[in-house]
């Protein structure tokens, strides 16, 4: 479990990055590749906080547009979100999306009025501009089969549908594939390419 830490640096020159950990298990590939970046991108200067929703005390089936008050962890995250530079998010691809846990975390904190509005002209308004994302996604099966037999759908419903609208700027999609088959030694490759990834990241203007 983490701790609902916040970022501590207020000056520009500080990088913040927050890492959402979107897999439930407390020990996980996705686990060590979200603290891979982390340690990454902590190694080229940057103030790293990581976050699991699965742990988060909140009501995943609540409809956001009538609860009254938002869960204290869920109004933390958003204020970790508003002060971050780049989200990364990072995890694994279930029955062609993402797990509950994540995609309740996205239904119950990016709403109305924090993560965009409606004009008087009825036209959406991303609200978070000026972040970035990074997306971290893992899946048994060959990339080219959730390209092609899923539309890309694992990245689709994030990249597009939900940080596209609220104004933040996808930088790219890491992807590792056929985890089911990987043998130790390329488990270890692709958490080194992650780490390697956000320590690139961290240095980025």
């Amino acid at each position: 479990m983490y701790a609902m830490n916040t970022f501590k640096s207020t000056g520009s020159g500080t990088r913040r990055i927050l890492v959402i950990l979107g897999h439930p298990a407390p020990a996980s590939l996705n686990q060590a590749l979200a603290e891979a970046y982390a340690e990454g991108a902590r190694k080229a200067g940057a103030e790293v906080v990581v976050i699991q929703p699965a742990t988060f005390a909140m009501n995943p089936l609540a409809d956001p547009r009538t609860v009254p008050e938002l869960e204290p962890d869920l109004v933390a995250a958003q204020d970790l979100i508003r002060a971050a530079d780049l989200l990364v998010f990072v995890y694994p691809l279930w029955w062609g999306a993402a797990p509950v846990p994540l995609k309740a975390f996205i239904d119950r904190a990016f709403i109305t009025e924090f993560a965009f509005r409606y004009t008087e002209k009825g036209q959406p308004q991303g609200l978070l501009k000026g972040r970035t994302a990074r997306i971290v996604l893992t899946m048994d099966g060959p990339t080219w089969w959730h390209r092609w037999m899923y539309r890309n759908s694992g990245v689709t419903w994030l990249k597009w549908a939900t940080l596209w609208f609220s104004g933040i700027r996808t930088l790219g999609v890491t992807v590792v594939d056929k985890v089911r088959t990987l043998k130790p030694e390329q488990v270890a490759d692709q958490i080194r390419r992650v780490q390697s990834l956000g320590e690139k990241e961290a240095q980025r203007q």
